[in-house]
This record gives structure tokens, sequence and C-alpha cells, in this order.
């Protein structure tokens, strides 16, 4: 009976409601985006619709800190973002503690506004945070581009971010992912390689580090900030290598321009899209355009492409002052000259830039349709709305972008700096210090080592003495970023510079001497260390226009051009003396002349504040030389020109080793393997000078992580003619009975297996080598080891993942009706489970293959889900059609709530989906049986 007044009295409601059912809608009694616990898009949405459109213009600008005429000025203009550029430090002192107090202060102006909307303040930490005195300054982006190690790239990222939110700051524009193909660019040592391989994997590490795993809760939270992958797109393509200048591309015919930039970028946008799925939250655009376009005002490359193709979600950001630097808009329109300021914000917002990076505040002249700096900004782009050349969709766009990463970034939550790490307890510290270190030596290259000059000797046996000032200033290791935009050789912070690396390393008594020029004071020593390079620069002041590309030239007597003189003078004299020279430069230069006359040559790059540990690391022998040449070295300045590569001076990959030079054994093979594979090894002899009948070598291993399995001859001729086999370690007795008895070449095939059930560093080690010759003439040959990481995978996800796709491809029904799934879609799913499975019963997969099969997994679980046929929001009563029966089983569950113990019974009825079922759910229902 109350079942039937109810809905007798639903009905008679019903007759008194406009059919037009949101206007049902009661206001919000609170502020949802104030709510942690709300989803971020429904904080977004709700703060948006609360916002005016200065507020919404505000949140578009970032302001240099320096043209803040007064603190309040972000509260006064509802400021976005305010930055420190290269060297724009805190009055109070280069300190954590005055970096802390003035992001403070500028958040809790923005704090105080009306909307309380928190800034997001950014700084240039690309290698380190930088702009900071005594902070971890890492290798330059070109040298762990040589150590090409996509893990320790992840780990400095992540130190960065440390370092960097100890400060209070939470967004770096960084890294830099730029294929640089043309090295004249004053930039080259911001890119990691030439290779878009390399600066696709070393990218998605970056940003991982920085900003954390999309998945995980604490994403860019606590330790992590923003990352702003730069500069979109064509870094390094630029004509001549010009900074800020255009990339010429061939339009061919039959396409439009569009279609041609598509398909000339298509190598570089690919390692884009990588740092997007990988998470990136924001992208920074390039200063550089296409065919006379600047990037700034490219709506196909902002918004089509990144925004639209590669569904980025973050936001945009423009560079520098940028879009002063716009020409032309899209659609060949003049908007060049301050004059025509506010066409180049036209451009630049339909375009799709969000947030726009400005150096002045400037002046408000918007009616002229000039104006500058950022207050000129506000009230152009205030007009242009007015106008309605910028929509006001346009601008919720741009603001919703910048309040998701803010949102994401929990700036709402812990706006302030306190709530971050004791800068103390981060900065430089023994891990940081150490992973510093690290990062130097991988990334050293050895391009040259005649008779094997390296490595020296620690003992005091071999007089060494070091030449230049490039050996004794901590700051031309550091170049440009570094304290100040251009970086300075006179640098002084927190770190170990060659020289004083060198004498760290040396044994006690032996003594190290130094020399600005060498002119004179090589006489009496073995060794002579010069370090030459390029000195300290940042962007456009770095572009080499002339007609070379080599060392310094500056300070005279002092300069490098002398000290290269010097010593080829000195070895003139003693030619027993050898020459090593260490390389400190942001890029390959031009050595082609010089080189024969040095016995060593090491490529240290840029390699930060503990490059003098990391150098005397490697060239004393601790370490072997693990780096690569990330780019093409030129042989001459005409190859750089011509873009030719197909006879340089070394290629891209090059890098010797001790390993590879000295004389003795090796081996090598697998580096990583999983729990229970077999894996296997060579054995190699190289660089001996003898023949070789037979051998006698025992090779040792852990046997609680590995298990011998089987040995193989690999070398023509070779027997094994006896073999010793204890738990842990087999000698191997070998005859060679072939043509064949030169010492050097692979001689056997080592199979173990991996039975260690955790994951684990497995050595296996090569000792007593003896040969003999014809004549039954012994001699002794180095041994050598092989480190083998144990990797177990953790396949718990994926089995999961599979057991829930299962469940779902058994419980479901093909067919038409709702609830049913249409034709082929559990076909689809069953391959995807069964490609699960392969990789879940493949013993050598890698966690990453597992990873990937739990996303792929997931996303065909996800595909299948959403397949299902519907029914309509109405029809409440799933059977396909809505009618009176639907608005009778809604009446029925009339004033039901989630909190109710029933609610399961009734909750199809919350049409809404709003947790309760109420006048709203009978009005839906309503509107839709009129509307049949």
């Amino acid at each position: 009976m109350r079942k039937t007044s109810a809905y007798v009295a639903s009905v008679l409601l019903l007759s008194l409601l406009p059919l037009n059912y949101p206007n049902v809608a009661v206001a919000d009694a609170v502020d949802i985006y104030k709510d942690p616990a709300a989803p971020i898009e429904q904080r977004v949405s709700n703060l948006l619709s609360k916002m005016t459109l200065d507020e919404k213009i505000g949140q578009m600008v970032q302001a240099e800190k320096a043209s803040l005429s007064t603190v309040s000025d972000v509260q006064t203009y509802f400021l976005g973002s305010v930055l420190s550029g290269g060297g724009s430090v805190p009055a109070a002192g280069n300190n954590p503690t005055a970096w802390k107090a003035l992001v403070d202060k500028y958040q809790n102006q923005a704090l105080g506004s009306r909307l309380g909307i928190p800034i997001i303040y950014g700084v240039d930490a690309v290698h380190g945070h930088n702009n900071l005195q005594d902070a971890t300054m890492f290798p330059h982006n070109v040298g762990l581009g040589a150590a090409n190690d996509a893990d320790l790239v992840k780990r400095i990222s992540s130190a960065t971010a440390e370092e960097v939110r100890a400060t209070g700051i939470q967004w770096t524009f960084a890294p830099v992912i730029s294929a640089v193909q043309n090295i004249r660019w004053g930039r080259t040592y911001e890119g990691y390689s030439e290779d878009p391989q390399i600066v696709s994997k070393l990218g998605v590490a970056a940003v991982q580090g920085l900003q954390g795993d999309p998945n995980d809760p604490g994403f860019l939270k606590g330790n992590k900030i923003v990352a702003s992958i730069k500069h979109y797109i064509g870094d390094g393509l630029t004509d001549n290598g010009v900074n800020t200048g255009n990339i010429t591309i061939p339009v061919p015919a039959g396409k439009t321009l569009n279609q041609a930039k598509d398909e000339y970028l298509a190598p570089y946008l690919a390692y884009y899209k990588k740092a997007v799925d990988a998470g990136a939250r924001n992208v920074m655009i390039t200063y550089s355009g296409i065919n006379g376009l600047k990037s700034h005002a490219d709506t196909h490359l902002i918004t089509d492409v990144l925004k639209g193709q590669m569904g980025f979600t973050g936001f945009v950001v423009s560079d520098y002052d940028a879009i002063q630097q716009i020409v032309v808009d899209d659609q060949g329109n003049d908007v060049s000259g301050a004059a025509n300021y506010k066409k180049q914000i036209k451009a630049s917002v339909n375009a799709g830039v969000d947030m726009f990076m400005l150096s002045a505040k400037g002046n408000t002249t918007a009616s002229s349709g000039a104006g500058s700096g950022w207050a000129g900004f506000i009230n152009n782009l205030k007009s242009l709305v007015g106008s309605g050349d910028v929509s006001m969709a346009r601008i919720d766009d741009a603001v919703t972008r910048v309040l998701r990463v803010k949102f994401e970034n929990g700036l709402f939550e812990q706006p302030l700096s306190d709530s971050v790490n004791s800068p103390s307890s981060v900065i430089y510290n023994a891990d940081h210090a150490a992973l510093a270190r690290e990062a130097a030596r991988k990334s050293l290259v050895l391009l040259k080592n005649s008779s094997n000059v390296l490595p020296l000797k620690k003992d005091g046996s071999q007089k060494i003495i070091m030449i230049g000032d490039k050996a004794s200033h901590i700051g031309y290791e550091l170049g440009g970023w570094s304290l100040t935009w251009q970086g300075s050789g006179n640098a002084i912070t927190k770190g170990t510079n060659p020289l004083d690396g060198i004498r760290n390393a040396v044994n006690a008594g032996a003594t190290v001497d130094w020399d600005q020029t060498g002119a004179t004071a090589t006489a009496g020593h073995d060794i002579a260390i010069a370090v030459i390079g390029e000195d300290p620069y940042a962007e456009g002041s770095g572009d080499r226009k002339g007609t070379d590309l080599t060392y310094g030239t500056g300070g005279g007597a002092s300069s490098d051009t002398s000290i290269v003189a010097n010593l080829k003078a000195a070895k003139a004299a003693n030619p027993n003396l050898k020459v090593v020279i260490i390389l400190l430069s942001g890029r390959p230069l031009v050595i082609t002349k010089d080189i024969d006359s040095w016995d060593a040559v090491v490529e240290a790059w840029l390699p930060g504040s503990e490059g003098g540990n990391g150098i005397a690391d490697v060239v004393f022998g601790d370490y072997d030389f693990q780096g690569k040449l990330p780019y093409t070295w030129p042989r001459d300045f005409a190859e750089i020109n011509a873009k030719d590569k197909s006879n340089p001076l070394f290629p891209l990959g090059y890098g010797l080793t001790y390993a590879a030079t000295r004389p003795g054994s090796s081996l090598t093979g697998t580096d990583q393997a999983n729990a229970n594979q077999q894996f296997s090894l060579t054995y190699t002899l190289q660089n001996l000078n003898q023949n070789a009948f037979a051998q006698d070598v025992t090779v040792t291993y852990d046997p609680t992580k590995l298990e011998y399995v089987s040995a193989n001859p690999i070398k023509d001729g070779v027997t094994i003619v006896d073999k010793k086999a204890t738990s842990g370690q087999i000698r191997f007795i070998l005859a060679n009975v072939g043509s064949n008895h030169d010492a050097n070449g692979d001689w056997l095939n080592l199979n173990f297996r991996v039975i260690s059930p955790q994951s684990a560093n497995a050595s296996v080690i090569v000792s007593n080598v003896n040969l003999a010759d014809a004549q039954g003439v012994e001699s002794t040959v180095s041994g050598t080891s092989h480190s083998v990481q144990i990797i177990v995978v953790d396949k718990a996800a994926l089995s999961a993942a599979i057991a829930d796709a299962q469940s779902k491809y058994d419980a479901a029904t093909e067919g038409s009706n709702p609830g049913q799934y249409p034709s082929g879609s559990k076909a689809a799913l069953q391959a995807a489970i069964t490609a699960a499975t392969t990789v879940l019963n493949n013993t050598g997969a890698t966690q990453a293959n597992v990873n990937q099969a739990v996303t792929d997994l997931n996303a065909a679980i996800q595909t299948f889900t959403s397949s299902v046929i519907a029914r309509a929001v109405s029809d409440v009563t799933g059977d396909g059609k809505i009618s009176v029966g639907d608005l009778a089983v809604v009446a029925a569950a009339y004033g039901k709530t989630s909190t109710d113990s029933d609610w399961n019974q009734y909750k199809a009825a919350d049409v809404n989906n709003d947790g309760k079922v109420d006048i709203t759910d009978l009005a839906i229902v309503a509107s839709s049986i009129l509307k049949l």
C-alpha cells in the first residue's frame, strides 16, 4: 500500500516539474575542489565553475620572480606560477632556507586570494638543483647519453626531485628530449644523443624519476616534482644549428605542409609520445619553427598532434618570452614586432599554449594591440576573449589543464615548503654524492689509449703533472646552467675538480704536480695530464657560427691552444713523456690535427660536481670505461656543415675499454638473468702476442646462486681433455689440436642456470690461466670476472589479471541484448589471455615484459567490459525498453540511499548515480518515456 501511494505521489509531483530535468539539481553545499578525497576531475570542474575570467587568465601566467613589483602581484593578478630563471636566486642568499622562504612568500599570497589557488614554482633543474649553491650537480645529459643507463638516469632524476622539493619548489623545466642532429647548436649537451632510441629510453627514465609512477598514489607528491619535457619539437634540427632558428623541410608534391611535418618529425614525435605515456605532465614548446612558422603558433603540432593524437592531458608552457618571437600566425598573417603583441598572444593561445613564461611585468596598453610583459598579456587576452578572437572554451581548456596538474601535484593539500623533507638531510647527502660520482665515471668515453698508457699507477712510480685551469677549477666540469645561466669556469660550489680528484686517488707519499700552461713544467715527469675543452656556455651563446669547433682559445698563454702547442713541443723534446688529454666539453670537438700527438684521450663531457673523483676512478683503473659516444665525432668542420657522417673520426657508439685493450682474458654475455633461467658466457683471450697449444684455467662461481650446466669449445681444434668440477668451481684442461694456434680468440662457451630464489648479483670468475706453447713453455695470463644481476620477476599481478580476465570471459555471453557482448568480443579477450599466459610461462621474461603484459591484458579487459551492450540510463528493469514499468521501480525505491542496508536491492533505481533515489531520478525516467 505504501509503495502504491508513493508511486501516485511521484506522478503528481512529476506533473509539476519541467521536463528539462537537469535544472532540478541542487546547488553544491560545499566546495568540492577543497575535498582531497574527491576525484581530481570533479575538483577541477568545481573550481573552474567558480572562477572569474580574470582568475582564469591569471592561471595562464608564469612570471619571472624578478618581474614582480611587489609580492602582492601574485594575489592581485591571480598568477598561476612564478619561476626563477638561470641565476635568479633569492636576495637573502642562495641557500635552502632562503629558497624555502622565497617560495612560501609567494605561495602565501596565492593562498590568500579569493579561491586560494596555489602557485606552482618552476626552475631549470637540468642536471641537479643547479641554481642552488652546493647542490649535487650531476653530469649534463650528453654524459648520461654516453652512459646510456636508464636506471642511472631514473635514480639521478629522483635525487634531483628530492633536492628541488626540499627547497619548496614543485616543478623543473627538464628533461630536454632532443635527438640533436647538428652539434653546432649551443644546447647540444642538453640532449642525450643524436639517436632517437637512446633519447626515448633515457627521456622516459628521467620523467619517471622526477615524477614517480602515474599508477602510484604518491605520483607527483612528496619528494616528486612536475617534469617538463622540452622543447617540443625540433630541437637540434635547425638549419646550421642556430638556437631559436628555423627548420627547413621539403614539402613533396601532393602533400600539405602539415603532412610533411608529420613525416619529417616522426622519429622525434615518437619519443615525445613515449614520455607522454610515461606520465609527463608538462610540455614546453621550442623557440624554433618549421618553414617560417614558430612552433608557439603551430596549432597542428600543439593541438592536433600533442593534445589530440598523443592524448596529452597535462599543460603546455611557452619558453621564456618566446611568444614575442612569433613572426606569422598559422594562417600566414604577419604578427611580428612589439606592436603586434596582442596578435602574437592570440596566435599562441589559439595554437594551444596553456601557460606563458614571461620575464617582465610590462605595461597594459591593450587597446593599442601592443602592451608588453605579463601585465600586457593579461589585458590583451581579456580583450581577445571579449571580442571572440579567443573562445571561452579555449581559456577553460588551458586552465583545466593547469589546475589538473596542480591537484595531481598535491599543491592544494601541501602548498608550503615545510611539508617536505629537511634540506640538510637531502642536499648533497652521501647517497647523492656517490650517485654523482657513479654517473661521472660511467659517462667517460675512452677515445684513444696508445700502448695502454691508461690506467695510471697510484704508487708514485710515475711522476704525474696536470696542466691547465680546467684541471683546477670546478666550474669547467659543471658547464652552463650551473649557479648562473651561462655558468662560469670560476664558479665555486661543493664538489671535486679533476686535479683534486687525481691527488685524492694516489697513494700516500705520491705527489701530483700542477702547472697552468705546461710550457716548461713537464720536465722530469713521466705523465702529463692536460684538461682542455670548452668554456661554459648556455643556449645561443654556445652556437658555433664560424668555421671551427675545437677547444678553447681564450686566455692567452694559458689557453687550451697554447697548452696543446706546449705539450707537443715537450713531447718532441722528450719522446718518453706520455700525454693524456681529458676533454671537458658539451659535444664532440674537432681534434683531428692534434690527436696523433696525444697518447690517450678521454672525453669527460661535463661530468658535474663529482667529476674529479669520477675521472680518477677510471684513469687509475679502479673501474673500466663504460661510456660510448652518443654523437658521431666529426673529422672536420665541413662534415658538420654537410651533415656527413660517413667518414667520422669516431662513429656513434664508439668507446674503448681496458678489457678490450689490455692483454688477458674476458667473460662476456648475459648481464641479467631471471630465476631458473639458463644463460651463457663466452670465455675469450685477447691482446696476447703468443701461441697456445694447451691451457689450464679455473672458473669459480657462487653455488648458492648459480648451477654449472655445461661447457662447449668454440675455437676450432680446441678439445676439453679433462674437467674437474666441484661445487662452485670447474678446472678445465684444454688442448688446441687445430691449425690455428694463436692464443687470441673465443675458447669456451660456459652455461649456467640461476638457482637463487632472491634478487642478487652473482659473479663468475676466471683465474689461474696458464698457457703452454709448442715447446711446453708456460706463461700466465690475467684472469677476469663477469657479474650477472639475478632478477626475480614478480608475476603475481599478471596471474591475477589472467584470472580476472578468464572469469569475465567465462561469465560473458555474446548476443544483442543488454548485458551481453558483441560477436567476436570473447575471441579478442581470449587472444589477450593467451598472449599474457605465454609471458607468464616464459622463464626468460623480464619484469618489463611482465609489466607490459599486465598493461596489455588490463587494456583488453577494459575494452571487453566496456563493449557490453548497456541498457539505456532510464531502462531500470534492464529489459531493453523504457516504459512505465521503469517508473514504477523508481517510485518503489523512492527515498532509498546508499547508506541503507538494502541498498543493493534498490540501487538500479539510482538513475543519475548520486547515491540516492529522489525526484531527479523520477524526472529522468518520466522525461525519457515522454520522448518515446
